[in-house]
């Protein structure tokens, strides 16, 4: 909330926006306004101290209804990412080049095995059968993942490939069905023992979450939402062929998140990252590192990767991500996969 002053009363408009770009194109409107109406020129004020608000002195108050007539003047959507802007022109511009590149990575990479793996299963034929085992390994996976390196020869790779595997879910319910801290114990020891950083933090995750599916109604939750996901009409591998559906599969896709988010250690990325690998999405798509990075070769800052633990930011930007695959007739999970491996074997 930002106060505006004048001499005679306080107003309180959280239409009035905070970054600087918008008070330069608010503020001339503003003096313009006031200056029709005969009104004394006003002085706008940035103070740097905590709590600062940006003053407007004037003879008379402003309107609530003219501030959010230039509002609406300043704000304009994006007719290709759907986004809020300040230069609707320039975005549209902007988005048009991505839309092109989208496809061009696409093209390039459609051979790759990994492509086609997330179109056979995402796309064409994601599994029907819920399978508690299969769940479980794929969540220490995303616990793994987060912030380490993934592929051949990797820590995660050499515990994944050990046999048994050392974190089955029948082998960590043993380990719980000892005692307090057994399971906590014992998967730490197999992460560090694996060369993986984060150990204690991870097994206690992996702890956390065992309880919360075992004996917090975590099982019913995650099998509904994969029922859901299995359940999506039909498929097809052209993306304008489910334009019908899309928004409400959308929906589904982010609810699942949502759900997965309520285990610990699993936040935006890997809650979409866990389903993904399911082979149950098409929208909701993990932002990887290396796909941050392919979207800001092609525009600047398109992402900030420090904001991406914020689900509002970043379910925001895989709104754009979703508009901009849209208008390039691509599903976001092929598009991610290409984008991934563009930008690990350049």
């Amino acid at each position: 909330m930002v106060e505006v002053q004048n001499p005679r009363k306080t107003v309180c408009n959280s239409l009035i926006p905070r970054s600087g770009l918008a008070a330069k194109r608010l503020l001339p409107r503003a003096a313009s306004w006031l200056s029709h109406r005969s009104i004394a020129p006003f002085r706008c004020e940035q103070k740097t101290s905590p709590g600062a608000e940006c003053g407007f002195g004037a003879r008379e108050s402003l309107d609530s209804d003219f501030l959010k007539e230039q509002t609406r003047n300043v704000m304009a959507t994006c007719s290709v990412c759907k986004g809020d802007v300040y230069d609707a022109a320039r975005c549209c511009g902007t988005c048009a080049k991505l839309v092109e590149a989208i496809k061009q990575v696409i093209a390039k990479e459609e051979n790759r095995d990994n492509v086609q793996q997330r179109k056979k299963h995402n796309v064409l034929k994601p599994p029907q059968t819920f399978v508690p085992e299969v769940f479980w390994r794929q969540m220490v996976g995303c616990l793994c993942t987060s912030m380490s390196r993934v592929g051949p020869g990797t820590p995660l790779d050499h515990l994944e490939r050990e046999e048994p595997y050392p974190l089955s879910l029948s082998l960590c319910k043993e380990q719980n069905a000892k005692g307090q801290n057994a399971l906590e114990s014992y998967a730490r020891q197999k992460i560090s023992g694996a060369g993986m950083r984060f150990a204690k933090r991870r097994a206690g995750y992996l702890a956390w979450n065992l309880d919360w599916l075992e004996n917090k109604g975590g099982w019913s939750k995650v099998k509904c939402q994969f029922e859901l996901l299995a359940g999506i009409p039909p498929r097809s591998p052209n993306a304008a062929d489910c334009l019908a559906t899309a928004e409400k599969d959308k929906e589904v896709e982010r609810e699942a998140a949502h759900v997965a988010m309520e285990m610990d250690g699993i936040g935006p990325k890997q809650s979409r990252n866990l389903w993904s690998c399911l082979g149950l999405t098409r929208y909701e798509t993990p932002l990887d590192s290396r796909v941050a990075k392919w979207f800001n070769k092609q525009q600047a800052s398109f992402i900030e990767r420090k904001k991406l633990g914020s689900s509002r930011y970043y379910e925001g930007i895989e709104n754009r991500i979703q508009s901009l695959c849209k208008e390039a007739n691509e599903f976001p999970c092929v598009f991610d996969a290409a984008a991934f491996i563009s930008e690990e074997n350049p």
